[in-house]
């Protein structure tokens, strides 16, 4: 993640490879359950080989999607948010978001191995930031949990826009 922030670094990682073979690096290396960690003298796309196995909720269709969209756009709003904006102020004025707010996430979520991350989660102490938030865990949910299960995440969205916009 802090490789990341700094403008420049991801940029030339990724520039060493097409966009498609970015995304499938991605997708393989961030569905994992352990945070993805790379050596001083190393990039983070050296951690995945081209020819691992792809997650098997993801087709080929769908990385040709992603890699044209991307080749199109760039990476530069993906690395914006949240890797480069999660230190900026937001303009709160008290620090807390009080509407309504949602997080879905996979049990074996590589975040979830971050110091101090699920305790801080599942603790509530979150809520003293977001007071009104709905936190769900889903038991086989990776990093990609929406695409991954989304029968599952679009149940759990619908059901928290009818809970809050009646």
């Amino acid at each position: 993640m802090l490789r990341w922030m700094v403008p420049g670094g991801a940029e030339a990682d990724f520039g060493r490879f097409d966009t498609k073979t970015v995304i499938r690096k991605v997708y393989i290396m961030f569905s994992g359950s352990l945070p993805p960690v790379a050596a001083d003298n190393q990039e983070i796309m050296d951690l995945v080989d081209s020819s691992a196995p792809f997650p098997p909720w993801l087709s080929e269709e769908d990385l040709a999607e992603y890699g044209s969209l991307y080749e199109k756009s760039g990476f530069r709003t993906a690395l914006q948010v949240p890797y480069r904006t999660m230190m900026l102020p937001c303009g709160l004025d008290d620090g807390q978001i009080r509407a309504p707010g949602l997080v879905i996430m996979g049990e074996q979520d590589y975040i979830m191995k971050f110091p101090g991350l699920e305790d801080y989660i599942r603790s509530g102490k979150v809520k003293e930031f977001v007071p009104n938030l709905d936190v769900t865990f889903l038991a086989q949910g990776t990093h990609f949990v929406q695409e991954q299960l989304p029968e599952e995440v679009n149940h759990l969205i619908i059901s928290f826009l009818n809970k809050h916009c009646e």
